[in-house]
């Protein structure tokens, strides 16, 4: 289950980047080979398919809408920008913008993904809870795992630049940023609200700690 949460935020994530193609966002700058093999992965991702759930939700799941309204208000952007403007988390984009990983980016595709959506939510006695699980259940549905996962294991195996990204990528360093980033308060207060609608950071972080090497991950 923890590795078909994390791939399915990769798709969600594919799947934002190909909804918002208007917004004018920063270009990441990838090495040429990270870019041919993301574009590589992109190709497994059933990009209509989920395109097609997410505006499936928005018609007929009031607490995926419900979701979404709150992404829209101005308590969540400002915690987003509070986050932004933090030096532990400027510094980790930095650092991984040198592998051409765009935090940035995915983050403007993201508000633009949301920012473009009419919410209409029908009258409920009681309000519809805010909740992301169904959605994100038909989204790991739709996705070829053993592809996506045959993929990943073939270019760590056989891929040297990708196996050096990797040694890069896992080590102590990024350990620490991540965790510099994690330990801030308005870090823990998303985690805690996407734990709320139903996304389970923990399980997605302790396969990125096993992934990596790193050892257990606890708690936040």
């Amino acid at each position: 289950m923890n590795l078909l949460r994390l791939i399915a935020a990769m798709a969600l994530l594919f799947n934002l980047c190909q909804s918002a193609p208007s917004t004018p966002v920063p270009k990441a700058v990838p090495t040429d080979f990270l870019a041919n093999e993301f574009k590589n992965l992109k190709s497994l991702i059933p990009k209509e398919r989920v395109r097609n759930i997410t505006y499936e939700h928005l018609e007929t799941d009031q607490n995926f809408k419900a979701a979404i309204k709150y992404m829209q208000s101005e308590e969540w952007k400002d915690l987003i920008e509070a986050i932004r403007d933090k030096p532990e988390w400027i510094a980790l984009k930095k650092y991984l913008r040198e592998f051409g990983i765009d935090l940035e980016l995915i983050i403007n595709y993201a508000e633009a993904f949301v920012a473009n959506i009419t919410v209409t939510l029908e009258p409920q006695d009681p309000p519809p809870k805010k909740n992301l699980s169904l959605f994100i259940i038909d989204v790991e549905q739709s996705l070829p795992i053993i592809a996506i996962v045959s993929f990943l294991h073939e270019k760590l195996i056989n891929n040297p630049s990708v196996q050096e990204l990797f040694e890069k990528l896992s080590n102590n360093e990024s350990r620490q940023m991540i965790e510099n980033v994690i330990a801030l308060p308005e870090v823990k207060c998303l985690i805690k609200e996407f734990e709320y609608m139903g996304v389970n950071f923990l399980d997605m972080f302790s396969l990125m700690y096993t992934f990596f090497g790193w050892g257990e991950f606890k708690s936040f």
